[in-house]
């Protein structure tokens, strides 16, 4: 294709401004005279709009009319409707242009269309901004008409003008807005060199978090991006260049609705704005979601997609000098975004100097329109020159007071506060490179306010220097040392070069902001977990420095070689500025960190372990594998590596693990970043350490641990911030939070951090443990020995060095998450596990020498304090209680290799730590007296009787010395979070809901550091609110974690349809449109659906089949989770059985079952499900769980125990009757009958039966009903398997211990039941709030429970026979409402 010089003496190709055919003149000249046309029609809207406060007011209904109609399932099902061929997608694409054309017209009318269109070409010339459309739609003036329209229609609704204005400063109070920013997700550094001078977009797909912030605010930031980045393109073309970093993403990167956002604004929004889009180091797996995302991308834009695998492979517009090292190149530079100054935009709030400014620019707008429509009146440039260079004068002018205008109309951005774009609107970049050169760049010179003042000068037309923008705006005549331009640059010099090479990537952040939620959303669809792409920095000992931190500190002291400057000391008050370079190559200034310190140790080893424990069973009993095989084998590559540096080496952190978070980030927010460690390991003089020292670090430890665990984080925090480079029991305790957010977050990054601190912490520790020597270790001898001759120092020291490995050890194994791995780290954990059974022995033996001694009447040879002791319980408590959680098979190979678990063991060190006993209401320890571990293992405590026993099938749960434990701490820590947490817990286990949901509240306010804690009381609130049917605050807390929390987001989605079905019709709409969105949010693990994911997926897809229905979802939910064990009997009867009965009567009332709905298959699947829900809430009626109070409906005279159990069972043989009419989705329900059948007859003490039951489940074989020939033959399949096998073992555990031993406690002093059945309420002997006159335990006998009484156990269902009578109320109205 030709080109052609423009007036500006540019090149340009053909159909561009300048390069214009005839033809092409001719559709530009038509497309402006249409354009007029257009703006004087339905003026009367737009006056209209004008009264009622502008066209945002339209903007906003449009949206609530939206939110509940179609385009709710346009937005969470991206890419369903899209058509897959490309002629039908451009007949498509002109259908819905051209009904937005006639929308906007009809919403905003003509003169709103006018104005909306000088918005967008502000910054460029009026003939090239509609050039763009014209060339977008091939010359087809319709479309591009039309294409135009939508796109100044999408800029109203979206109030595109309003974020502009607001910028960075304006949105900083949008949670999540500014942290995409800070994390560097993408960001322009440098442009391409002419012809052209594209800017460059980097954009790191694993730095966006897909639920870091709202999709709404992510669209924002994504605009706000690509306005900023029209400043920083150049003319005649205006185009970029896009760069995907693909390296390190993972599944939290996934973002397809911002992939089809920013398709769409590329496309549709503002075309011809792209150049090349660049998929760097993109995996070979990338070949199949390529293969599903090609259908849906626009052909142009495809078609300008190109892969890269390597640095050479850029360099058409990006050499190796703009390349960081991390991508091959050359470029010592990072990112390091520079915030919001809280006066830098006071300007903007000049109204009156503003409307001015605006007032100049619309009449030159007017101005401009009249010569239009006179050069309209021929058909070529040629033909009127003299119409065509005013034309351009008023072009130019107009850019001229564009660009001044700004200083009032528009938020200052973050590349202006780096020094990049400068006022006069230029812009400079810098590139400083490894070998300490400083390459740069000025781009825009041709083109800025000194550029076109000076050719306006030199064709002798008015420069506007008198007008209000030529004296205010910028480079304005009154502007303060501002004289034609040159302020500007002076300015920049001023603020340093540091300052700019530091943030050049931050401004660019902005720019391709979308672009990497866009290629997160590619990227992660193809695999699990890319190798991270790691850069190794020589010199640098402080913790795996990562591209994102390294390379800024690398980049800033290259620059600062050319010179030093204040105020980038001031963005950087961290870093120590160096004049010397060679200083400067031996020393890197670390930003400063705070860190929970020496006080998470505490927490953190009981949470860490406890919860890992806790996590783990929890997964073992949905169904999950131990970790993202796909995601964990990618890090197979790097664990050896990791590995066999010696232990005070450092270790490499990926490229977002520095990323910075801001308070309304939902993200992570308990990040640690490991900067405490030095450039090299401590030596061991510096780590030197007496036992008098070692006490004061225990004490500030002591203090800050109760600190935190009063939810006191920050002070805790700010105790124990410092010396954690070289203090023993400070480096642990850094070592043990960063494992908490591990186990909390399961971040490849995280894991990182935390083996590299587990690594510090053993370093430190080996170099104060007790040196054996030569001979010592060639004739072995006794550890006890050794142990005695120990000082106090070298005592905990070799404790810390333990728990620093074994931690290392595991954290190394669900890294990796492989057999090999787990080969890899097993010798390390099996050390390390050793020790600590080792000084478990010592610690015995300690106590045998104390009772000879006390007995001998003389003093002890050898003693441990308290502190040691503590760890050394907590330490074997732990493993020896996660090793009695795995399944029995495991466990026996486990102790093939020495291993041995035993939770009663467990159990009973976790109480010696604290000298608690089922005899003694209160400890033998005191707080005065305790060890520095010791909350840890009473933490350790509730966490397996009320947490794990919830979950998995264990034995020796004990709730009433569980809540002796918690109200003795919660006298202590009465804000802790912790602890009210269980004492919520505790209280839902009673079935006393009004209280458990006060204090999990109470919980969730206590603290704001962990979010993950409350997703996890949000969590166990919403089922709380389930155990009362109060389906509408449930639904607002799994509103809460669909946003916040990453577990499941189909689960989530799913909880929150049904919440909505539950809660009435006029909720049903938008239920739908939640539901049809579940089956895109399901994940593997290891190639396989989690089990619960594919149950709410398939009932999502039965609900649509279904024609938008589903039988008791809620009642069915609240089964699933255990929550009808927390329900009040009165509640029951009142509510969940009101429910069910009312729903069997709806069912009844048909006489065919294929009338019902879609016809019999809906039928059956409701009718059997009623049923078996109906079952389930008469046994707990029946038979409430041992440890709950009951309180009974308000009328107990409903009828005796006998009845009761006889209408459940009847129930259950209901379901039984018809399982083989169900389909493979309800199936369930048959072997969830014989489970909940055997329940009843366990708890009626028919035994036999009750196993006969349960065997049947466990044996595997299809129970569903065929016909009169009983059960059929084959494997049993149906969903939720696991749980129903899990639950169905564990009730014959229970029967098998109930028969064999003692039911006592194993720290029992004497004898006794555990059980509450036995007669004393939890209120007489706990100091939490007792619940009063409503828990009648007294109220237990068989006699008083009771519930009415229906004939629905002799019913046959529609089809089989008449219904001859009317059955009963399940429920007595006399109860009063109940309001949780």
């Amino acid at each position: 294709m030709s080109t052609k010089k423009n007036i500006d003496g540019e090149e340009v190709l053909e159909g561009y401004r300048g390069n214009l055919t005839p033809e092409h003149q001719k559709q530009l000249r038509e497309m402006y005279r249409r354009l007029f046309e257009l703006y004087e029609q339905n003026k009367s809207r737009s006056e209209e709009l004008e009264r009622e406060g502008g066209p945002q007011v339209a903007a906003s209904l449009k949206k609530q009319k939206k939110s509940g109609g179609d385009s709710g399932k346009k937005k969470d099902e991206p890419g369903k409707d899209i058509p897959k061929d490309d002629k039908a997608k451009e007949e498509a694409k002109k259908q819905e242009e051209l009904r937005d054309l006639r929308d906007m017209m009809d919403t905003y009318g003509g003169p709103y269309l006018r104005r909306a269109l000088w918005e967008f070409v502000k910054h460029d010339n009026p003939d090239a901004g509609l050039l763009r459309f014209l060339r977008a739609r091939k010359w087809d003036l319709d479309r591009a008409l039309a294409m135009l329209a939508a796109a100044l229609k999408f800029r109203y609704e979206m109030d595109v003008e309003g974020i502009i204005f607001k910028g960075e400063a304006g949105m900083s109070d949008v949670p999540g807005f500014l942290n995409q920013f800070r994390r560097g997700i993408s960001y322009i550094k440098g442009n391409s060199e002419a012809p052209g001078e594209y800017p460059i977009y980097f954009i790191h797909v694993a730095r966006h978090f897909t639920n870091a912030q709202k999709h709404e605010v992510l669209q924002q930031f994504v605009l706000l991006a690509m306005e900023n980045a029209r400043q920083l393109t150049t003319p005649p073309y205006e185009k970029a260049i896009v760069i995907f970093d693909m390296g390190g993403f993972g599944l939290k990167n996934m973002d397809w609705q911002c992939v089809l956002f920013l398709v769409k604004c590329l496309e549709a929004y503002y075309p011809e704005s792209l150049q090349r889009i660049y998929v760097h180091s993109a995996p070979w797996i990338f070949k199949g979601i390529w293969q599903v995302l090609q259908p849906m991308l626009d052909p142009v834009v495809r078609d300008k997609i190109k892969f890269s695998s390597k640095a050479a492979d850029l360099k058409d517009y990006a050499d190796t000098t703009k390349l960081r090292k991390g991508m091959g190149g050359t470029m010592d530079w990072d990112w390091d975004y520079i915030e919001p100054e809280p006066s830098e935009n006071d300007l903007t709030k000049d109204e009156k100097t503003r409307e001015a400014m605006k007032k100049e620019y619309d009449d030159l707008a007017k101005k401009f329109e009249e010569t239009t429509a006179e050069w309209l009146k021929y058909d070529t440039d040629d033909e009127a020159p003299e119409l065509t260079h005013k034309r351009e004068v008023l072009a130019k002018q107009l850019r001229l007071t564009a660009l001044r205008m700004q200083r009032y109309t528009r938020a200052k951005n973050v590349y202006q506060r780096a020094g990049q774009l400068k006022d006069d609107g230029s812009f400079t970049w810098e590139y400083p490179q490894t070998d300490g050169e400083t390459k740069t760049q000025t781009v825009n010179d041709r083109h800025n306010i000194p550029a076109l003042r000076k050719w306006l000068e030199e064709h002798n037309e008015d420069t506007l220097d008198d007008s209000v923008c030529g004296r205010l705006g910028f480079c304005g005549s009154e502007v303060e040392g501002s004289s034609e331009g040159k302020a500007s640059g002076a300015q920049s010099q001023s603020q340093g070069k540091k300052s700019s090479s530091q943030s050049n990537g931050a401004a660019a952040g902005a720019a391709a902001a979308g672009g990497a939620a866009a290629g997160g959303g590619v990227a992660a669809a193809l695999k699990n977990k890319k190798d991270k792409v790691k850069d190794k920095v020589q010199g640098n000992g402080s913790a795996g420095k990562g591209d994102s931190v390294g390379q800024q500190e690398s980049q800033s002291r290259a620059v600062e070689e050319e010179k030093p400057q204040e105020s980038a000391e001031e963005e950087e008050p961290e870093e120590q500025q160096e004049d010397n370079a060679d200083a400067k190559k031996g020393q890197e200034g670390q930003q400063q960190q705070t860190y929970t310190g020496a006080a998470m140790g505490a927490v953190g080893g009981a949470a860490a372990a406890v919860t890992g424990a806790a996590g783990g069973t929890l997964a073992y009993l949905r169904g999950e594998n131990n970790g993202n095989d796909q995601q964990q084998q990618q890090k197979q590559a790097q664990s050896p590596q990791q590995e066999e540096q010696p232990e005070e080496g450092n270790f490499d952190e990926d490229d977002d693990a520095d990323s910075n978070f801001s308070e309304e980030s939902i993200t992570p927010e308990t990040a640690v970043t490991p900067s405490y460690i030095g450039d090299k390991p401590p030596s061991a003089s510096q780590v030197k350490l007496s036992d008098e020292e070692c006490r004061k670090d225990l004490g500030i430890v002591r203090e800050a641990m109760s600190l935190f665990l009063n939810s006191r984080m920050q002070e805790a925090e700010d105790l124990c911030k410092e010396g954690a480079d070289h203090r023993l029991y400070k480096a642990e305790g850094m070592a043990l939070i960063n494992t908490v957010k591990t186990v909390m977050t399961f971040e490849p990054q995280d894991f990182e951090t935390s083996i590299m601190c587990c690594k510090h912490s053993m370093h430190i520790a080996g170099l104060l443990r007790k040196k054996q020597g030569t001979i010592g270790k060639m004739i072995g001898g006794s550890k006890q020995a050794n142990y005695k001759s120990m000082t106090l120092v070298q005592q905990h020291a070799e404790l810390v060095y333990a728990e620093s490995q074994l931690l290392k050890a595991v954290l190394g194994i669900f890294y990796a998450g492989d057999s090999l791995a787990f080969v890899k780290h097993a010798f390390s954990l099996r050390n390390g596990y050793f020790m600590v059974r080792e000084l478990f022995k010592f610690v015995e033996f300690c106590d045998g020498e104390a009772e000879e001694a006390q007995i001998s009447g003389r003093r002890p040879t050898v003693s441990v304090d308290q502190d040691f002791r503590s760890g050394v319980y907590l330490t074997n408590g732990i493993c020896s209680l996660i090793l009695s959680l795995l399944p029995t098979k495991a466990l026996k190979m486990m102790e093939g290799f020495g291993f041995t678990g035993d939770r009663r063991f467990s159990l009973d060190v976790f109480a010696r730590a604290g000298g608690w006993s089922k005899s003694r209401p209160l400890p033998t320890i005191s707080a005065d007296e305790e060890g520095v571990r010791r909350p840890l293992c009473d933490i350790a405590m509730l966490t397996y009787h009320l947490f794990i026993s919830s979950y998995v099938p264990v034995t020796d749960v004990d709730f009433e010395f569980a809540d002796k434990v918690l109200s003795w701490n919660l006298v202590r820590f009465p804000n802790g979070i912790f602890f009210l947490y269980y004492s919520a817990r505790l209280y839902a286990a009673q079935a006393l809901p009004e209280k458990a949901i006060e204090y999990y509240r109470n919980a969730i306010e206590s603290q704001s550091i962990y979010k993950q804690l409350h997703h996890l009381c949000f969590w166990d609130l919403s089922l709380t609110y389930l155990a009362t049917c109060d389906f509408v605050r449930a639904y607002e807390c799994y509103d809460v974690l669909s946003r916040e929390s990453n577990w499941s987001k189909a689960i989530y989605q799913y909880a929150k349809a049904v919440m909505l079905y539950e809660t009435g019709m006029d909720d049903r709409a938008k239920s739908a449109t939640i539901m049809r969105t579940v089956s895109k949010l399901t994940k593997k693990i290891a190639g396989r659906q989690i089990p619960f994911e594919r149950f709410v997926m398939l009932k999502a897809k039965k609900y649509v089949a279904q024609n938008n229905r589903l039988p008791l979802p809620g009642l069915e939910f609240s089964y699933i989770w255990h929550c009808m064990a927390q329900t009040p009997v009165f509640l029951l009867v009142e509510n969940t059985l009101t429910r069910i009965d009312e729903f069997i009567d709806e069912l009844e009332s048909y006489h065919e079952p294929k009338a019902y709905g879609t016809g019999e298959s809906e039928y059956w699947s409701a009718y059997c499900l009623a049923f078996f829900l109906r079952g389930v809430a008469l046994r707990f009626v029946a038979y409430p769980e041992p440890h709950t109070l009951v309180r009974l409906p308000a009328e107990d005279s409903i009828g005796p125990l006998e009845e009761i159990t006889a209408d459940a069972k009847a129930s259950f043989a209901k379901v039984l009757e018809h399982g083989g009419k169900l389909d493979e989705v309800d199936r369930y329900l048959v072997y969830f009958a014989h489970y909940e059948n055997g329940r009843l007859l366990a708890s009626m003490g028919r035994d036999d039966l009750a196993k006969a039951e349960f065997r049947a489940v466990m044996s595997g074989k299809p129970l569903e009903a065929k016909g009169k020939k009983g059960v059929g033959s084959g494997k049993a399949s149906y969903l939720l398997s696991n749980m129903c096998q899990v639950r169905t073992h564990a009730a014959l555990e229970t029967m098998r211990i109930n028969k064999n031993r003692s039911r006592g406690s194993f720290f029992s002093q004497g004898t006794g039941s555990s059980s509450f059945a036995a007669g004393s309420s939890i209120g007489t002997i706990s100091s939490r709030q007792s619940y009063g006159s409503s828990a009648q335990n007294s109220s237990r006998s068989s006699a008083t429970r009771a519930t009415s009484m229906s004939s629905r156990s002799t019913r046959s269902p529609a089809g089989e026979a008449p219904i001859s009578e009317k059955r009963s109320r399940a429920t007595s109205n006399a109860a009063t409402d109940y309001s949780g």
